[in-house]
C-alpha cells in the first residue's frame, strides 16, 4: 500500500483511480509509458510545475531551485519548481 500511495503521490492521482487500473495485467514498459504520459502530460517547458528528467540533468535543475520528488526505473528522475 506504501508504494502505492507514493506512485498516487507521484502521479497526482488517488489510490481510488489507480485501483480501476488492472496494473497486474500491464507489462513493465506498458507502465512506465503510462506514467512518462501522465507526468508529461503539462508539457517539458520550465514553466512545468513537477517534470521527468534524467539523471544527468539532475544536478542542473537542482542548483536552479527544483527539489526531487521521486526517481522512476528507467534512470529519469521527477522534479518540482518551487516557485
Amino acid at each position: 500500500m506504501m508504494k502505492c500511495n507514493k506512485l498516487c503521490c507521484v502521479l497526482g492521482s488517488s489510490v481510488r483511480a489507480l485501483d480501476k487500473m488492472d496494473l497486474a495485467s500491464l507489462g513493465d514498459e506498458e507502465l512506465q509509458e503510462i506514467v512518462r504520459k501522465r507526468l508529461l502530460r503539462t508539457g517539458t517547458n520550465d514553466s512545468a510545475k513537477e517534470k521527468a528528467v534524467s539523471v544527468s540533468e539532475v544536478n542542473k535543475y537542482l542548483a536552479q531551485g527544483w527539489e526531487y520528488v521521486a526517481s522512476l526505473p528507467n534512470k529519469t528522475v521527477i522534479i518540482r519548481s518551487k516557485k
